[in-house]
């Protein structure tokens, strides 16, 4: 089910809200917001990486987070590219396996998240992120 979402801050918090229920998903605090992780050499954000698992989250929503972080945690040294790499991969498998029955499984998915790590479509992916990374503002 497609949730439409919206994204509220105040000093203290910021909240995802499903407009269609009028209710509040999921909260965090401003100051934690510039929270990263180690992926491989470099940081992450660790509320993209978590927020990227939740079945209502949008990668539009995920945007728009990463520039709040952005806004309230600029030298976070955050990887924006790597970080959100995740996000569509973890999108472009998703949509696959909705459209095939087959990939229901946790092995047809691991499946599928194998037959799909090729440098063709690794390469068109980093592409898309880079892409809506500058159309966000997030990079230049």
């Amino acid at each position: 089910m497609e949730h439409s979402l919206s994204i509220q801050t105040d000093d203290i918090t910021l909240a995802i809200y499903d407009t269609t229920k009028n209710k509040k998903l999921y909260h965090i605090d401003i100051a934690l917001l510039g929270e990263t992780q180690k992926h491989g050499d470099v940081l992450v954000s660790k509320w993209i990486h978590h927020l990227v698992n939740k079945t209502w989250i949008t990668s539009e929503a995920l945007y728009e987070i990463a520039t709040i972080i952005k806004s309230y945690h600029p030298e976070t040294g955050i990887d924006w590219p790597v970080t959100f790499f995740t996000v569509e991969k973890s999108h472009y498998l998703n949509t696959l396996a909705s459209q095939n029955p087959v990939y229901d499984t946790l092995i047809g998915r691991v499946d599928l998240g194998q037959k799909e790590n090729t440098d063709e479509v690794n390469s068109a992916i980093k592409k898309i992120v880079v892409e809506r990374l500058r159309n966000y503002g997030i990079i230049s």
